[in-house]
């Protein structure tokens, strides 16, 4: 390796010798590199993402009405779904409906009756020939999820003996 002798000037105005050792090409490479390392830019949506934009609503006052940006940071969650139902029993049964809705009622003798009382009145608006086709949709489906709690509170309140005598284990 080879040594290089300089001059330069001092704060004096005298000169001074001084010796450099001039830098090989893979030294010069390797500073070069570690300075642009400083200077790269990054990017800012590094990590987020934008999953939507939204008009924000006008208040009275005349605020809002703003686009804003909806931004995940960080990974996207895993996708959940809900839990299949049956295509017969989604689309054909009212059973499903009065399920969810009518399931952990308790039964009671009140309630069947109040129910049936329910039920006769909502036919007697069936059978009326002035009742709009609207008034007549809305109470047929109502009918029929009152006659679908009916019947199961008819189930548990007044339960059928099953048949034939009850399984026993090896006797």
């Amino acid at each position: 390796m080879t040594t290089v002798t300089k001059v330069r000037r001092r704060a004096d105005g005298s000169l001074e010798h001084y010796q450099e050792a001039p830098e090989t090409p893979a030294q010069l490479a390797a500073r070069t590199a570690r300075m642009l390392q400083n200077v790269q830019p990054t990017d800012p949506m590094e990590g987020r993402a934008v999953v939507g934009l939204v008009l924000t609503p006008k208040a009275p006052d005349g605020s809002g009405g703003v686009v804003e940006k909806i931004i995940r940071v960080g990974a996207k969650p895993k996708q959940e779904y809900a839990l299949p139902i049956a295509y017969m029993e989604r689309c054909v049964s009212a059973d499903h409906l009065n399920r969810m809705v009518l399931q952990d009622a308790p039964a009671s003798e009140d309630e069947l009756a109040h129910l049936k009382d329910e039920a006769k009145k909502l036919q007697a608006i069936l059978d009326d020939p002035a009742t709009g086709a609207v008034d007549r949709m809305r109470t047929g489906y109502r009918l029929t999820a009152i006659t679908v709690r009916i019947e199961q509170l008819t189930v548990a309140l007044h339960p059928a003996p099953q048949a034939g005598k009850a399984p026993t284990a090896g006797a």
